[in-house]
Parts: C-alpha cells; structure tokens; sequence
C-alpha cells in the first residue's frame, strides 16, 4: 500500500507525462519519433538561456517535423536541470576557452548587480555565451544517447498497447 503523497506523485506523474506520451503512441506516433522528440526535448531544455527552451523547442519540432507534444514534454520535465546545469556550463565553458573561472557566488551577485544594470548584463551575458559554448558541445551527445536509450522504451510501450511486448532496436 502506498502512502498519499506518494500516491499523488504517482497520479501526477502517471496525468502530466505518462499519459500524454502514451496518448502519443495510441495515436500512431512511432517510437523513433517520439524518442528523437524526447531527447531534443531534453538536451534543448538545459540551454543556459533561461526563458527561451519553448521557444527554441517548438522551432525545432515544427523544422524538424517531430512531435511537438513530446518535445514540449521533455522541456518541462527536464526544466529543472537547467537551473542545476547553468554554473557547470558556464565553467566548461570558460575552461574550453581558457578563462579563469567567474566567482558565481550570491555575494558575488549582488556585488555585481551592485554595480548597475547595465554592468551586470554585460559581465554575465559573456558568461552565458561561455555556458552556450560548451551546451553546444554537449546537448548533440545528451540528445543521441537519450534517444538511443529511449526508443526500446517506446516500443516496448507500443508493444503494451498492442496487447504483445515489442522491441524495436535501432
């Protein structure tokens, strides 16, 4: 027996992702493409560029003809990584170029953001482009490897669905 909280992340889980990806199969999206939409989903989300993903996401759903239901999904449910992944893409990046590290602490921050607006843009808008630097390096590995471990899932999924288990390896 399960306990309620534990429940309701269940029923949220199972409502929020689950159910719209399996929606997605029972409508005939093939794994491939809803593993390809995953992992872009996913890689594109931890772009160091706060408040973009969706954006990028959709363009790349809609250029790309994937899924955009699946890739928005993706984005969502990884949006969390982006704040934790911000710092160590900036640091990659500054390492790729050969930089001293930026002191990224609150009371750096605030020194910073102490400095005026315009200062505090400027200093880190340099260091997001470092973070997109390296993302740039990264996200095309983060998106294979996430679809190549993804797509036996789908089709595992599929399989369910169909009443029969099903494994379609790349």
């Amino acid at each position: 027996m399960t306990t309620g909280a534990a429940s309701g992340r269940e029923t949220f889980v199972q409502r929020r992702l689950v159910g719209p990806l399996l929606s997605q199969l029972k409508r005939g999206v093939g794994p491939k493409e809803l593993a390809w939409s995953a992992g872009l989903g996913v890689a594109l989300s931890v772009l160091p560029i706060p408040g973009v993903t969706s954006l990028l996401c959709t363009v790349v759903a809609v250029g790309l003809r994937l899924n955009l239901v699946t890739i928005q999904l993706a984005n969502f449910a990884a949006a969390p990584l982006q704040l934790l992944l911000l710092i160590p893409f900036i640091q990659f990046g500054q390492r790729l170029l050969g930089e001293p590290a930026l002191p990224l602490t609150l009371a750096q921050l605030k020194l910073e953001l102490g400095s005026g607006a315009a200062h505090f843009l400027s200093f880190y808008a340099e260091a997001l482009a470092r973070g997109v630097l390296a993302w740039f390096i990264c996200a095309p590995f983060v998106a294979v490897a996430l679809r190549l471990v993804m797509r036996p899932i789908f089709a595992h999924l599929l399989g369910a669905l169909a009443g029969k288990p099903r494994i379609d390896v790349p």
